[in-house]
């Protein structure tokens, strides 16, 4: 069970990490209020819906992508612990709590 629990906090920590890596703070606006939204699963579980747009791609997009990036980790990479990481948005600091 502390096995599944590692995964599942590794992949949050790596999804977390793909929507911010490589994007100044100008491309995280997104470029569309409405679209189709897509809800991201690992191991049947609902971990996160994304609902617009980002950076050109769509949600249904970064879900896929975001899934073969957690696929790709080694069981070592999934067990690393979660951190949180404060970030700016035109201007806007944000802080997960």
């Amino acid at each position: 069970m502390t096995q599944v629990f590692s995964k599942l906090s590794a992949a949050l920590l790596l999804f977390s990490c793909f929507l911010l890596a490589g994007a100044d703070a100008a491309a995280l606006a997104a470029e569309e209020k409405h679209g189709r939204e897509a809800t991201l699963h690992y191991h049947f579980r609902p971990i996160v819906t994304l609902r617009t747009s980002l950076v050109g791609a769509s949600a249904e997009d970064r879900v896929r992508r975001s899934l073969l990036r957690i696929e790709s980790l080694t069981p070592s990479q999934m067990a690393q612990p979660i951190e949180r990481t404060p970030f700016t948005v035109d201007g806007k600091f944000y802080r997960r709590r």
